[in-house]
This record gives structure tokens, C-alpha cells and sequence, in this order.
């Protein structure tokens, strides 16, 4: 069996596939990876002599090597994923592909592999990131604060903006309070920014199609379905989607 791994900046996920099929999975927070134990009580519900490869994309350098001591107890040698210049028929725009992280490169590969239409990527994380992608060509790219770090930041340098509540509105709306404005305003950004990105596609005049994924992504998913956004799609586990397209 197969154990795949994607080690993110807030939460490692990972799930255990037998040919086809899902037969775990589960998420932990990535700052219990402390050292080669951590492992062990991350993967407790595994029969790990059941499991002889390990995939891994991570964008968290400090686990590696704790993640390989690891799995060398079951002689096995992890394969991390890297991004790449070119790979299942799909160009990088990168001058520098090391520039890029590899949790990026996995989300393209697997909406290529999903649909050939003109594509936006949202991956709503830590930070948010949109990929544009067209004729198996990847055109570029945004990279901007995801939700939190959005109102933490507020947060830490206003002294009078201050909000307890840190639920989004399903359908944001003019604030006539300081919590109201701050979480309407905040979801509207990234809305702007999307839809901007939308737009420069649409100039192929196909129709676009936008796959979310991330810790946000089913919030920004349902909101742009909300703002008259037609083709979304939210896929909880597209950058584990594209480990398998990137080793094999």
C-alpha cells in the first residue's frame, strides 16, 4: 500500500491509497512535528508494515529529515516530489522552478489532469495562491496573505480595530460595524483578486473553470459560487492528487 503525504505550513495531511482505492486518511497540525516520535502519534491509526511506499510533498524543510529517520524503520525511503520544468504535459512559466513550492506545481498537475479548460488554481492556505493555467501551459501566478494572516496583521498594528468573532459571512456585505467591515472586507479581497484573474483567462473566450483547495478553500468555493461563479469545483485533497502524477 501506498501512505502519501502532503506537510504543509499549518497542517500535515495524509492519506493511505491500495491500488484506486482510499483506505485512510486523516490531518494534524504541523507543529507537533517536533522530531522523528512526532510520527509515530501523527500515523498511530496505520499498520505501517502494511505500507511499502511513501510519497511526500512538503513545504516544511525541518521535517524531512525526521520524516525519512522514520520511515527507515520500516526500510523504506520516502520519495519527495519537486517541481519540475515540464511534466505530464504541463510547461512551468518559472525561469527557476526551485522558486516555486512544490505544493503549487502538485495543485497544477492535478487540475490539468481534471480539465483541459482554462483553469484557475486557488489554493486558500496560510497564504492564498492562484494559478492560471491554459493549453497545458501554467501563464503564472498570485501569492498574497491568506484570511487569518489578513487580520492578524490588521489586528497587530491598528489599536482600535479589534474583533472576536472569526467567522466569515457566508455572503459579505457592507459592515456597519467594525466587525462587520472587517470580516466582509477581508473575503471580498481575495474575491476581487480571483475574479481579476477570471478575467484575464476569459480573454481565450472558453470558459473557466476554478478549482479550490486548502484549509479555506470550502468557504471560498462557496462564496464564489455565491458571487455568480459557475464552474467551481472544491477538492480538499488536489495537492495530494497530484503526488502520484509527479512520482509516477
Amino acid at each position: 500500500m501506498l501512505l502519501e503525504i502532503d506537510i504543509g505550513n499549518t497542517r500535515i495531511k495524509w492519506r493511505v491509497r491500495q491500488q484506486s482505492q482510499i483506505v485512510a486518511a486523516d490531518n494534524a497540525l504541523t507543529a507537533l512535528l517536533l522530531d522523528e516520535a512526532s510520527f509515530d502519534e501523527v500515523f498511530s491509526e496505520i499498520d505501517l508494515s502494511l505500507i511499502d511506499k511513501v510519497y511526500v510533498a512538503s513545504v516544511v524543510p525541518r521535517c524531512h529529515q525526521f520524516l525519512s529517520n522514520w520511515c527507515m524503520r520500516w526500510s523504506i525511503v520516502p520519495v519527495f516530489a519537486i517541481t519540475a520544468c515540464y511534466q505530464a504535459g504541463l510547461m512551468n512559466a518559472y525561469n527557476d522552478v526551485s522558486q516555486m513550492g512544490v505544493d503549487r506545481w502538485l495543485a497544477l498537475l492535478a487540475a490539468y489532469e481534471r480539465s483541459k479548460d482554462p483553469c484557475l488554481i486557488v489554493d486558500a492556505g496560510s497564504a492564498v495562491t492562484i494559478e492560471l493555467l491554459c493549453e497545458g501551459s501554467h501563464l503564472g501566478g498570485y501569492i498574497v496573505p491568506g484570511l487569518n494572516l489578513m487580520r492578524n496583521s490588521l489586528f497587530s498594528d491598528t489599536s482600535q480595530v479589534q474583533v472576536t468573532n472569526t467567522r466569515y459571512p457566508d455572503k459579505p456585505c457592507v459592515g456597519a460595524s467594525t466587525e462587520e467591515a472587517v470580516l466582509s472586507g477581508l473575503p471580498l479581497m481575495l474575491l476581487g483578486l480571483i475574479t481579476l484573474a477570471a478575467d484575464e483567462l476569459s480573454t481565450t473566450g472558453r470558459k473557466v473553470k476554478i478549482f479550490v483547495t486548502g484549509g479555506d478553500g470550502d468557504y471560498l468555493a462557496n462564496l464564489l459560487a455565491a458571487y455568480g461563479f459557475s464552474s467551481v469545483e472544491y477538492i480538499s485533497d488536489l495537492v495530494l492528487d497530484g503526488l502520484r502524477l509527479s512520482i509516477e
